[in-house]
This record gives C-alpha cells, sequence and structure tokens, in this order.
C-alpha cells in the first residue's frame, strides 16, 4: 500500500470512529415509565370516519401496558375492546400493530398528541376479513379526559 493510500484507509477510519462516537445511546436508555402517566385515565371521544358525517361517541380506558415502559393499553379503540396498545413519546403517542386471529387480520396506525386533558389523533384501520373485501376505515378523534 502506497502512502497516498494509507493516507486515504486512515482518513476513513478516522472518519467512521468520529461517525459512531457521536451517536447516541439513547436508544438503549432506560424509559422511564413516568412518561406515560399523563395518558392515564378514561376520554369521552369524538371519532369521525372520513367517509361519513356522523361522529361516533365512545369511552376511551387509556391504562399502562406491560408491554413496556412507555406503552399504554387503549380499552374500547373504536371497536377494538382489548389488545390494542400505544407507545408514548413526550406529549405524542404512536400505534402502529396487526391484531389476528384466524379468520380476521386488523391493521391499526396512527400518531396523536395529548395538550392538557385533550388527545387529538388520527389513525387508519385495515380489516381483512377471510371470504369478504378489504375495509379502510381513515379517522380522526378527539378525547377529552372525564377523570
Amino acid at each position: 500500500m502506497n502512502a497516498s493510500n494509507k493516507l486515504r484507509y486512515l482518513t476513513m477510519i478516522m472518519a467512521s470512529v468520529l461517525i459512531l462516537s457521536s451517536c447516541s445511546d439513547d436508544e438503549n436508555a432506560p424509559v422511564d415509565p413516568a412518561v406515560r402517566a399523563p395518558f392515564l385515565g378514561s376520554y369521552q371521544v369524538k371519532d369521525q370516519n372520513s367517509k361519513e358525517s356522523q361522529l361516533f361517541s365512545f369511552t376511551l380506558n387509556v391504562k399502562e401496558s406491560d408491554k413496556g415502559p412507555d406503552k399504554i393499553e387503549l380499552k374500547n379503540f373504536r371497536y377494538i375492546n382489548s389488545g390494542l396498545y400505544a407507545t408514548v413519546s413526550g406529549n405524542k403517542f404512536y400505534i402502529d400493530q396487526v391484531l389476528s386471529d384466524s379468520n380476521e387480520h386488523i391493521e391499526v396506525k396512527g400518531e396523536g398528541t395529548l395538550t392538557n386533558d385533550v388527545l387529538e389523533y388520527a389513525y387508519t384501520i385495515v380489516v381483512k376479513k377471510t371470504g369478504k373485501e378489504t375495509r379502510i376505515f381513515e379517522n380522526t378523534a378527539k378525547a377529552t379526559r372525564v377523570d
């Protein structure tokens, strides 16, 4: 290896070391379960599908999830009674989950923001049921804490 190639090689190694050393360990840092505390409680929801004019009302219960310290369980989310959870980060939450059984496959994706006692969120539900046409629901919702 000539001097020019050695210099390039050393420069690449040094650049790699700098890049790797500047990476954050945030992904590996433990998550404080207190991050989800502001979300916990019951909410009165006004939910609307983009294809309908009628508002759908229900009570959403947000509880601690055993899926992780930054996870919340969403009970009675639209027509999904259990098994749905979201990931909390700051004042936002994110849903990206698939629920399925032998003849039904439900994909739920969405995100929302908690401001004071109000959750505002948008989400999509894709329902695939054996022998039926796929249904897609695109919704927005505003939920006000009731407890």
